[in-house]
């Protein structure tokens, strides 16, 4: 199991609209590229700024690789257009041992 770690930092004056557009269009781009098994949502409670964090788990590595490099680069892309200058973006894999 790989998983993919989006930590989204996003300005209060988009927090509404942002998280709206990703659980109507992001996240459901995301899933139908059909690489992406599950997913989970957090949000953190302990900071001050609003912190989000995307978890999207991939059954096997080749399902990762094949979404860096066939999806990725349009659907990092697409938050940016949309809400430029309004967020920061971290990413991380993990893999299941």
């Amino acid at each position: 199991m790989i998983v993919y770690q989006v930590k989204i930092i996003i300005e209060a004056t988009a927090h509404k609209e942002w998280l709206q557009w990703m659980q109507t269009v992001h996240v459901p781009d995301m899933i139908a590229t059909g690489m992406i098994s599950s997913f989970q949502i957090w949000k953190a409670s302990n900071t001050e700024e609003i912190t989000y964090y995307y978890n999207y788990y991939f059954s096997t590595l080749e399902d990762y690789e094949r979404y860096q490099n066939e999806y990725a680069p349009k659907l990092k892309a697409h938050p940016k257009k949309k809400f430029p200058n309004q967020f920061k973006a971290n990413r991380k894999v993990f893999y299941q041992l």
